[in-house]
């Protein structure tokens, strides 16, 4: 059977943890400290019959008696049996997810946990299970050990928690002569981060790991609506729902105070008191909220795949956008890689420990990020250098501080008898993992559509390189830069997401190839193994659509939805995979690739008079998919506000102008602004702006409302527009005014003469566009079409005229010489010819001034 891990500082240390809290008398460790210096204390293993995990066929029964989790040892008598088949050797069949309600198609509804009867070998009945009918696969439950080596957008924050002050949380400011010292700049840039923003209580963070204590003032607390911040806390290792969740070892505390510590709360217990990545701005702001799940049974530090892959969809079941798992192993777990891609679909970010292997091996469940699938974060020195106990590899992502972490431990005491209390710094990739999860919860906030794979794209664009340029197996993509990360992430920047399908393939040559743990069968066979392939690489232009990105953006494929493979040799798990093609990227779209290969021959190891040739995987070519996201800065209608008047309901002047101001910003530019009145509470409004509006650079208009009526509700209306580029878009504030006195007897009120071009209905326009307009002018001159008026704006005109979003004159229209009082458009240019689908302006020019109104065409 086997298990996960808490990522721990050297393979030479059973429990670096255990050997500090019991060896140490106080609560520092001596800096200079070194791996041998420390005593080992050894922990002895549960008592757990071997299991081995199968995932059935859908609508397959398993051939044992059913149990609920951690119940199969006791479902039936546990005597030695012979064994006739693998089933035989099955004690009982216990159900781990039933009680999450997974919809049927989920692989681990499908997933059960065989414990096996007392002298079973666990690899050989898992072999056997494998080619049994209704078996789609059997694999030895893997183990985990923890990796322990030992909202509110912000403003400037300087945290005043006692431990950030005197430079012991180096790893999110470090100056260089702190208790631990190193060099400067060597941290996260965590207050260029909470300058963007500081979490939100509308993103929660699942710690999933030994339990929380609950009861620590820097981890729990209340909202300011009175709510508990710790949502939930859930025990999902074999002891049961029902056990409790209690942290009783301190690891899991730990882990969630690097990233939800409550920030800028002061001192908290003893004196002292940390800061956390996503722990608010101090006082009603207490930035992410928590979600504690109890992985591993107390007085242990390892995790069975079904205790991790439980606390993984219980926490995406309520509600988690982010997950925390400091664990690794040696073991590829499917039930766990099910969990993190069950997490990814509902757009739930999972963050791992690399694992603590000194070395590039595989560790799990880290591993699965290279291919999209989590997080992988190694451990980072104050020195820059990676830590030597840290595992390396093309699975890294980043490196994040993980040595000499200060953080939340338990107030009271552990399972062990530590006398150490509340405070307390250790060493491990379980602690660089959650200074990501706490930026992944901050990037949640700024962006919650975030799904798939995409924080874990803007994590590699936004950090910062060290090592040798570009990325590296030591490092991967570099430092995360907290600043970088969120000015990055913030809106205006926003989403495009799609898909598209290959357009050209191309044969590159023939390689050999290595598929494992794909799950993909051909003739009944599975095609894992090492052959000679075709490669070929699939392309795909994606295009944006006009005039909504306003700069290059960042193109990323999304694993969870697209088809394709990397490019080798090397090809594992039946995830999508992509790229964008460099060189191709601008505003209007760029070109994707992913690869596939043909394999002429049968499945190795398949029986059978006929085997069926493998020919293309994952898909044929002609079937590749790609499911995009595009991320840049998005255009969006203009923000508008009135900021004079202040309020509704303001007294303004009749006889002489008051000025209107108002604040107008836009992602693109704000070409101009348009002003209006109403004198009868919005049912009709009157221009105030003549010659098509003010420009954009303006933000006042010298304005006296018109005397008031009896009854009546007088309105002044904004209208800002964006009309640059192929995207154009208005918007409008409106603000009511009380007028400082009524009309006098016979007295008209100014501003309220009838000339206007009416605003285009139907907008969008559909084959024609009809113009309606008015002329008259109350207590003055009537203007009737024909006469001849001196304008003020040129020769005496009577006319419409037509231009596209950039300006240019498309169509010049006659009024009618009849009281008729629209003009209607043929959708056609001065040359005869249909103008396209597009944003278009009509300006009315008579009696001596001008209105525009914009409209939307499309043509039939």
């Amino acid at each position: 059977m086997m298990r996960f891990y808490f990522t721990g500082f050297s393979p030479r240390v059973g429990s670096f943890f255990l050997g500090t809290v019991l060896v140490l008398g106080g609560p520092r460790l001596a800096p200079a400290a070194a791996p041998d210096a420390l005593v080992p204390f050894g922990i002895p293993g549960r008592p757990v019959s071997p299991a081995v995990l199968v995932r059935l066929v859908p609508g397959t029964r398993p051939n044992a008696p059913l149990a609920a989790f951690g119940q199969g040892g006791a479902a039936v008598q546990s005597q030695a049996v012979a064994v006739t088949s693998p089933w035989s050797a099955v004690l009982a069949a216990e159900t781990p997810f039933e009680e999450f309600g997974l919809a049927p198609e989920e692989p681990l509804a499908r997933t059960l946990r065989l414990v096996l009867r007392p002298g079973a070998d666990p690899a050989t009945i898992a072999a056997a299970l494998a080619r049994e009918p209704g078996t789609e696969a059997a694999w030895v439950e893997g183990r985990f050990r923890v990796a322990w080596a030992g909202g509110v957008l912000g403003a400037e924050l300087a945290p005043d928690d006692p431990l950030y002050l005197d430079g012991s949380q180096w790893g999110l400011r470090n100056g260089g002569g702190g208790p631990f010292g190193g060099v400067a700049g060597t941290d996260i840039r965590a207050e260029a981060g909470w300058a963007v923003t500081t979490g939100s209580t509308t993103i929660p963070i699942a710690i999933v790991d030994t339990g929380i204590d609950v009861g620590h003032p820097d981890l729990g607390g209340t909202l300011a609506g009175g709510q508990p911040r710790i949502i939930r806390a859930f025990n999902a290792s074999v002891e049961g729902s029902t056990a409790s969740p209690a942290d009783s070892v301190g690891h899991g505390t730990m882990v969630a105070g690097v990233a939800l510590a409550r920030t800028n709360n002061g001192a908290q217990l003893d004196g002292r008191g940390v800061a956390g990545v996503a722990g608010g701005a101090g006082d009603d702001s207490v930035g992410c909220r928590v979600i504690a799940v109890k992985a591993t049974p107390s007085r242990l530090l390892d995790a069975l795949g079904t205790e991790l892959a439980r606390g993984i969809i219980y926490a995406v079941g309520n509600g988690a956008r982010v997950i925390n798992l400091s664990f690794g192993g040696d073991d590829d777990d499917d039930t766990v890689r099910d969990a993190l891609s069950y997490a990814a679909r509902f757009g739930c970010v999972v963050v791992c420990g690399a694992g603590n292997g000194t070395d590039a091996r595989p560790q799990y469940p880290g591993y699965y990020a290279r291919y999209g699938n989590g997080v992988s974060v190694a451990a980072l020195t104050p020195d820059g250098t990676l830590a030597g106990f840290s595992t390396r590899g093309p699975q890294i992502d980043v490196a994040a501080p993980g040595v000499s972490i200060y953080s939340t431990y338990l107030t009271y005491e552990n399972a062990f008898g530590s006398p150490i209390r509340n405070f307390l710094y250790t060493s491990g990739t379980s602690f660089a993992a959650p200074f990501v999860t706490g930026l992944a919860g901050l990037t949640t906030a700024l962006q919650p559509s975030l799904l798939d794979n995409e924080f874990q794209q803007l994590l590699r664009h936004t950090a910062r390189d060290v090592g040798a340029p570009g990325r590296d197996d030591t490092f991967g993509w570099g430092v995360p830069d907290a600043g970088a990360l969120l000015s990055f992430a913030a809106p205006p920047r926003g989403f495009l997401r799609g898909s598209a399908t290959a357009q050209t393939w191309t044969l590159l040559g023939t390689d050999s190839v290595t598929i494992r743990e794909t799950r993909i069968a051909v003739g009944g066979c599975g095609v894992d193994g090492r052959y000679l392939a075709e490669r070929w690489e699939v392309r795909a232009r994606v295009d944006l659509p006009p005039g909504q990105m306003l700069e290059t953006p960042l193109g990323m494929v999304r694993t969870h939805a697209s088809r394709g493979w990397s490019y080798g040799p090397l090809l594992e798990y039946d995830l999508g995979w992509g790229e964008v093609v460099p060189g191709t990227s601008g505003p209007d779209g760029f070109t994707l690739r992913t690869y596939v290969y043909r394999i002429p021959v049968p499945p190795e190891n398949c029986g059978g008079a006929s085997p069926t040739p493998i020919d293309f995987l994952p898909v044929r070519p002609e079937d590749v998919v790609f499911a995009w996201s595009a991320f840049g800065r998005l255009d969006a209608p203009p923000t508008l506000a009135i900021t004079n008047p202040a309020a509704d309901g303001a007294s303004w002047p009749v006889d002489t102008p008051d000025t209107l101001r108002w604040e107008a910003s836009d992602p693109d530019e704000v070409s101009g602004f348009q002003v209006e009145v109403s004198r009868d509470g919005g049912a009709s409004w009157r221009f105030l702006t003549n010659s098509g509006g003010l420009a954009g650079d303006v933000r006042t208009f010298p304005f006296a409302a018109p005397c008031a009526s009896a009854g009546a509700t007088t309105l002044v209306r904004v209208t800002a527009y964006d009309t640059h580029g192929a995207l154009a878009d208005e918007a409008s504030a409106t603000s009511e005014i009380l007028p400082q006195r009524l009309c006098l007897p016979g007295e008209v009120p100014v501003g309220t003469g009838s000339f206007a071009m009416l605003p285009v209905a139907p907008n969008p326009a559909h084959g024609i566009a009809t113009f309606r307009y008015e002329r008259d002018f109350a207590g003055g001159p009537v203007a009737r079409h024909g006469d001849n008026v001196q304008s003020d704006i040129g020769d005496p005109v009577e006319d419409l005229m037509v231009y596209d979003a950039a300006g240019r004159h498309l169509r010049t229209l006659q009024l009618p010489s009849a009281e008729q009082l629209f003009v209607v458009w043929d959708g056609r240019d001065e040359a005869g010819r249909r103008v396209p689908n597009g944003v278009y302006f009509v300006r009315l020019r008579a009696d001596g001034k001008a209105a525009t109104q914009r409209f939307v065409f499309l043509a039939e």
